[in-house]
């Protein structure tokens, strides 16, 4: 279920069902629990179909992902301290919440972040913990070249039926958002950020969708498009570039920034 715009695809979240599969592209079966910030999110649309994303953990009562999956969406199985996300593991957590938060300007892989309310606090442990978001002295860091993180239970193919089984990571490079925009025919704004995908690098595909792009600890990207091309076409992966939306996250979620 691509939408496209120009050459590029909305990286979805995909309907569940079928047989579970493998990784993100280029990436390995993560050591259980040892991404303690990452979330999988099951979403109830209004057609009753299910969809699936991935989501970051910000505070005890936040998890941001992207829009295009809150949108359309009416309810949510949130799940923390995953590995197998089609079981459910003792180190699990899953809460169902209705209060989103999309952002007011959001259209397809445009401002493509939203919230997650949880109603009660999470208890943190070894297997559920938060993500730091940057600091203001980070507002305007391009991450360049920088190495980076991504996770996921994306597919393990442009052709996979289904997500993952288990969560997966993959390394990849944050590249220049004026040579993603060449590949993007200019739809790359400073409130992306692109990461390499060619050699063995990893690329996030469907499934990924609102997923996290870390680099040294720190939440810098939610995943939000790739190519029509498909995932393993070696085409940058584009993501909603978290610095972007410091004020935003500040004025809708409970975490308290200066």
């Amino acid at each position: 279920m691509f939408k496209q715009i120009f050459i590029t695809t909305i990286i979805t979240c995909v309907f569940v069902g079928g047989n579970p599969l493998s990784k993100i592209i280029n990436g390995n079966e993560a050591d259980p629990n040892s991404i303690p910030y990452q979330v999988g999110i099951f979403f109830k649309r209004a057609n009753n179909k299910t969809t699936f994303c991935g989501g970051a953990l910000i505070s005890e009562y936040d998890v941001l992902t992207a829009a295009h999956c809150t949108n359309g969406s009416i309810l949510a199985e949130v799940v923390l301290g995953a590995h197998n996300i089609w079981k459910e593991e003792p180190s699990q957590i899953r809460i169902i919440s209705s209060d989103f938060i999309t952002h007011d300007n959001y259209k397809v892989g445009v401002d493509d972040i939203a919230l997650i309310r949880l109603r009660n606090p999470i208890k943190l442990t070894d297997q559920i913990n938060i993500i730091n978001l940057p600091s203001r002295q980070q507002e305007t860091e391009s991450f360049l070249n920088e190495n980076a993180t991504i996770t996921g239970w994306g597919l393990l193919s442009d052709d996979a039926p289904t997500i993952s089984d288990h969560l997966y990571v993959a390394q990849t490079k944050i590249m220049d958002n004026r040579l993603c925009g060449i590949a993007y025919f200019g739809s790359i704004r400073d409130s992306h950020i692109c990461s390499e995908s060619y050699g063995n690098l990893g690329a996030a595909c469907d499934g990924d969708s609102g997923g996290p792009l870390v680099v040294d600890d720190i939440l810098v990207g939610l995943v939000s498009f790739g190519s029509v091309l498909g995932c393993e076409s070696q085409w940058p992966t584009v993501y909603s570039r978290v610095t972007s939306y410091l004020d935003w996250i500040k004025d809708h979620s409970t975490i308290k920034m200066k």
